[in-house]
């Protein structure tokens, strides 16, 4: 199987869900340019002026004609003091625990980090960096901008994954989308 047409690979994936169709590019070596095109139709990005910045650098590597669709994720972090930082029910629940267990220099570390998160967040971001994404990609033909979903404590989004473990907190999901710009 692993030798069939690109044509067939390509028929294939445009069924599968995107986290299957990733996990595809890894096992088969031989078809991962043709299943890239697949994934590279629809980009997700967080509305983060740093995530903007990244996903601009990552376009410069990456062939652009094939992306069609961008996703921009907005939630709100809310802003703590230490004592409520520590105790939030938005605190991930393993780095809840670990806060009992952690050193207080490492408390003191991921807290730093969330003060100059909420610092940059309340940055808008710069609508020339937007454009410069968006002209980027020649056939663009949707953008949708989304809150982050309630429900969902898996992220999404590998950014938010990222972000979460290095502030300790999820954003609150109040569904709205102000302030993304």
């Amino acid at each position: 199987m692993e030798r069939a047409p690109p044509e067939i690979w390509c028929l294939i994936a445009e069924f599968l869900p995107t986290g299957d169709l990733r996990s595809l590019r890894l096992t088969c070596k031989y078809q991962a340019w043709h299943l890239f095109h697949i994934l590279a139709r629809h980009f997700c990005v967080l509305g983060t002026l740093r995530c903007f910045k990244e996903f601009r650098s990552f376009l410069d590597t990456v062939p652009r004609q094939y992306t069609r669709r961008i996703t921009i994720y907005n939630g709100r972090w809310p802003s703590y003091s230490r004592y409520e930082w520590e105790r939030s029910s938005l605190m991930l629940s393993d780095r809840y625990l670990r806060t009992h267990q952690s050193s207080q220099g490492e408390m003191e570390a991921a807290y730093r980090r969330y003060r100059q998160f909420l610092s940059e967040k309340s940055q808008p971001v710069d609508a020339e960096v937007v454009r410069e994404v968006l002209t980027k990609l020649p056939r663009l033909s949707s953008v949708k901008v989304s809150c982050l979903r309630p429900w969902t404590r898996k992220p999404q989004n590998p950014h938010l994954f990222a972000l979460r473990n290095d502030i300790w907190v999820s954003p609150t999901f109040d569904g709205t989308m102000d302030g993304i710009m």
